[in-house]
């Protein structure tokens, strides 16, 4: 069964233990193609992208055109609301993954992003990690709506 008929027929995923439609997820990656943006060449695309933790069934990708650096909730935020829109949002909350907050350094030592963050050092791109009010930001917008958030996988209750 692949990942839209998982999504589709609901329930429990025995592989992972999540319920479908419970939690979803935000990410991002970089593509690795500098390309020319307004007049400018700049490093390249930034995918952002929604997904059901339970299923894997990715809802949603959206290209970002600008220069590489920690996503802000002024980005994150209406691009969740577009997947509330299309699918009714979560059950439980939202999971933010650290590919959304983390600075270029941190996602090259991280194991699931080392490629993405070794990437990015060989073409001398640097930034920091997304601001603490940034991620305050998401946590009101969350309450607001009912969701839970969590910026790790492993804070799930």
């Amino acid at each position: 069964m692949n990942t839209k008929e998982l999504f589709a027929r609901g329930g429990m995923n025995p592989d992972n233990g999540f319920r479908v439609r419970d939690w979803f997820a935000c990410g991002s990656m970089f593509a690795p193609q500098p390309i020319e943006h307004e007049g400018e060449r700049i490093f390249g695309p930034r995918v952002i992208l929604a997904l059901d933790l339970a299923s894997g069934h990715f809802l949603r990708t959206e290209m970002e055109s600008r220069h590489p650096r920690a996503l802000v909730a002024s980005e994150v935020i209406p691009f969740v609301d577009r997947v509330c829109e299309e699918y009714g949002g979560p059950m439980v909350g939202w999971i933010f993954s650290h590919t959304c907050w983390c600075s270029s350094l941190e996602l090259a030592m991280e194991d699931a992003t080392a490629r993405q963050g070794e990437y990015l050092e060989q073409c001398g791109v640097e930034f920091g990690p997304m601001a603490d009010r940034e991620m305050n930001d998401l946590r009101e917008w969350a309450a607001g709506k009912g969701f839970k958030v969590v910026f790790d996988e492993s804070q799930i209750e």
